[in-house]
């Protein structure tokens, strides 16, 4: 009963949090897992597989949010809100960026039977289109 009473506590923005975490971090590892490495997907425990998820997507949130901590056009907006909320506002941007660039790699990789090296490819040509 204490777990339900902890989840009735969790905030909207909280779950916002969560969710895009999980949208933008977690989930496309674990899809690029099961469509290119089956046998690891199914073999490891929840843990590892968290784990080994993130690692494979957190370069490509952190690429994004790299670049647009850069844009001029983003930092002018740093004087009209605090700098903890920029941050947060370009990791949650970049987590939904990336999402969606690693979501159309893996539906293009998918339907035209790439290997992984060529969705590397894809990924990386959606990544430079942006």
């Amino acid at each position: 009963m204490d777990i339900l009473e902890q989840i009735k506590k969790v905030e909207a923005h909280d779950l916002v949090k969560i969710v895009t975490a999980f949208v933008g971090v977690i989930s496309p590892g674990l899809l690029t897992l099961f469509l290119f490495k089956r046998d690891l997907f199914v073999s490891l425990d929840l843990m590892k597989l968290v784990l080994l998820s993130a690692s494979l997507s957190l370069p490509i949130v952190l690429l994004n949010y790299f670049l647009l901590s850069i844009i001029p056009s983003a930092k002018k907006s740093t004087n009209e809100i605090s700098e903890k909320r920029f941050i947060l506002a370009n990791l949650f941007t970049a987590s939904l960026m990336s999402a969606t660039f690693f979501y159309g790699a893996l539906v293009v990789a998918y339907f035209l039977g790439f290997k992984l090296y060529a969705f590397m490819w894809t990924l990386t040509i959606f990544q430079i289109s942006a």
